[in-house]
């Protein structure tokens, strides 16, 4: 088991080297790259080697322990793999990615890694279950030691999954910060004052649809990398938050008729771009944006 904590060693060593103190742009790009090796390559093949250290290991434990060791012996090995999990992922690939998200005031996101890093991470810890409760509980015979093993491991989850939400917080305030920037620097005043002969086609304004568009691309990477509950409250957020800005947006508009009717449009293209998150109270709020444009 040692020889399981020395290899994710050697692998967290490799990926702290990839964050300098300060970093220039060409830093960055180099961190970026290593990144890309990383998610690509080195991570899936170290999960996979310490997960296959881990099996034998606790196979040993259960054949070669006395009856009276083998709880004690089969924690103490998943403990090892539990704390090489949380040191490679929570403190340090959590991190190093959240690192590569932009600054509030840009119009789009180059870089997805934070939300792959808790994709990778909820697959390990996926895997960290499945060794629980296949290869750790039928080998605990002893309830003091099987209660100890499962309170340390309930910590380390609880631990994941407050950094975790830290971090998806401030992506998702990101987020309603670019669309944000997006109609900010993009909507003109003309756009709901515009002469007849002025409009070529009559649809919601440039401006919404590129608010609409980076709304569709964080839809997807989200629908990739996170699930279950955690999506659904990501999305109930990240929806409501965006109607209260829209909201707050028109109103900073004066309109004349034809202007009215480009409004209804922006309107509906919000509404059928949120439509997607599949949550039944964002439907509502954005159906009665669509209501009051009327």
């Amino acid at each position: 088991m040692q020889n399981t904590k020395q290899y994710s060693q050697r692998k967290l060593k490799k990926i702290k080297k990839m964050l300098p103190a300060s970093m220039s742009s060409k830093e960055f790009e180099e961190v970026l790259s290593r990144l890309r090796n990383v998610f690509q390559f080195d991570l899936n093949i170290c999960v996979a080697t310490m997960r296959k250290r881990v099996n034998v290991s606790l196979w040993r434990c259960a054949v070669i322990s006395s009856p009276k060791e083998v709880s004690e012996n089969c924690r103490r090995v998943f403990l090892v793999y539990l704390d090489a999990v949380d040191t490679l992922f929570r403190k340090t690939l959590i991190p190093i990615c959240k690192e590569t998200l932009p600054k509030k005031g840009v119009k789009a996101i180059k870089n997805w890694y934070f939300l792959e890093a808790v994709q990778n991470t909820n697959s390990a810890l996926q895997l960290v279950e499945q060794c629980y409760i296949n290869q750790v509980t039928p080998n605990m015979t002893d309830t003091f030691e099987a209660a100890i093993c499962k309170e340390s491991k309930l910590s380390v989850y609880h631990d994941f999954e407050q950094d975790i939400l830290v971090g998806l917080k401030e992506l998702l305030s990101l987020a309603v910060d670019i669309v944000a920037t997006i109609v900010r620097k993009e909507q003109q005043k003309i756009d709901f004052k515009p002469k007849q002969d002025e409009i070529d086609t009559f649809g919601a304004t440039k401006a919404c649809q590129n608010a609409c568009q980076f709304i569709e691309e964080f839809r997807h990477r989200s629908l990739v990398c996170l699930d279950g509950r955690n999506l659904d409250r990501f999305f109930l957020c990240l929806g409501t938050r965006l109607y209260y800005n829209t909201i707050e947006h028109f109103k900073d508009y004066q309109y004349n008729p034809t202007g009215a009717m480009l409004l209804v449009q922006d309107a509906k293209l919000y509404q059928s771009t949120v439509n997607e998150f599949h949550i039944e109270k964002i439907n509502e709020l954005f159906l009665t944006l669509v209501e009051r444009a009327n």
